[in-house]
């Protein structure tokens, strides 16, 4: 497999029909924080590789949170928190500027549950958005 093709074992946080095919119809019975795995009711390990930039902290993710979801999930949702405002309110020094956590969290929802339930929450420094950002799963 060249360096350009997509590895089918992996899943970025931003493919949420992959993302669906791994969880809908299953339950997440087991967590493992220091692993940092998601164990599924049909046997399917998912390890969470938040995204690494590989310098100056841009780009740079890290595991916050995993947890558990008792029912079968029904719909999955991530969500992106960063409040581009805040980033560049007046008085924060220009280098700072794009220095603002961002945050993704993992929701899943059950039928009959009115609300998501979070079971997996990354946060880190996108910065520029060159060095990349989120996380991935890997699938095994």
């Amino acid at each position: 497999m060249s360096f350009y093709e997509q590895d089918k074992n992996r899943i970025r946080h931003t493919d949420s029909e992959a993302l669906a095919a791994q969880f809908v119809g299953k339950r997440v019975i087991a967590v493992d924080l220091e692993a940092q795995t998601l164990s599924l009711s049909d046997g399917t390990v998912l390890t969470v590789e938040p995204n690494f930039g590989g310098c100056c902290g841009q780009g740079d993710f890290f595991l916050v949170g995993l947890a558990e979801a008792d029912n079968a999930i029904t719909r999955i949702e991530v969500e992106r928190s960063f409040d581009p405002v805040e980033a560049a309110k007046e008085g924060t020094p220009e280098d700072k500027r794009d220095i603002k956590p961002d945050v993704y969290r993992l929701f899943v929802y059950a039928e009959g549950v009115a609300q998501g339930q979070e079971i997996l929450e990354v946060g880190g420094f996108e910065g520029n958005g060159y060095y990349g950002t989120g996380f991935e799963i890997l699938v095994s």
